[in-house]
């Protein structure tokens, strides 16, 4: 127990520093010695909230990495709304069953979010889904996982983001004062209306374009 114990503070302290792992969860972090996994979705009933477990020992063996690429997974379950507190209250230890479109749903959101946040994470776990031996029965078979995250990230290097003036308006038309007036110098009603010249996005668009 005593060396559970100080494993579990041992990885709380190398997960806080920036050469262990370079990107944290929006949702807290709870260590669980008892996980039969490296990282699962769950909610918190003291805390109220969704939080991401982690077994200290699982993720020490895997690295921080693929550690963080796996927290990711299980959020992306979360922002694609495959899961809900009651599912998750009903399966303790163990990790719920998902079907194959909701795993790979989970895939290409943690690859598209980490792509951004750094790439060395996607290739780490592309490199373990190709060197483990372990076989993950939760998810899609781990041939197949990595031959769709190398496809995917082959996609998103394809492309590249550009900030370009935004061509959306505010709204329809402005309303300003009338212009046209009558024989005696009153206005003939009381507003004209203008195309609107006000962009929605001040900052512009961020848009993808395909590399040449």
């Amino acid at each position: 127990m005593l060396a559970r114990a100080l494993l579990t503070l041992l990885l709380l302290f190398w997960l806080q520093t920036g050469f262990a792992q370079k990107w944290v969860p929006p949702v807290s972090l709870v260590a669980n010695s008892q996980l039969q996994s490296i990282a699962k979705l769950s909610y918190h009933d003291s805390l109220k909230t969704y939080v991401i477990e982690f077994n200290p020992e699982l993720a020490m063996q895997a690295g921080p990495f693929v550690s963080a690429f796996h927290q990711a997974h299980e959020y992306g379950h979360l922002q694609r709304g495959h899961v809900n507190k009651k599912k998750l209250n009903q399966q303790g230890n163990g990790m719920l069953q998902l079907n194959k479109d909701m795993e790979i749903g989970a895939d290409i959101y943690a690859t598209e979010y980490l792509y951004l946040q750094d790439k060395s994470i996607l290739l780490s776990m592309l490199d373990y889904l190709h060197t483990s031996a372990h076989e993950d029965l939760l998810h899609y078979p781990r041939k197949a996982r990595a031959h769709r995250l190398d496809q995917h990230l082959h996609s998103l290097s394809s492309y590249s983001t550009q900030n370009v003036a935004c061509r959306h308006r505010l709204h329809n038309e402005d309303e300003s004062a009338c212009t046209h007036v009558s024989d005696t110098g009153k206005p003939l009603h009381g507003s004209d209306y203008t195309p609107c010249l006000h962009v929605t996005h001040p900052a512009g668009d961020n848009v993808k374009v395909r590399n040449q």
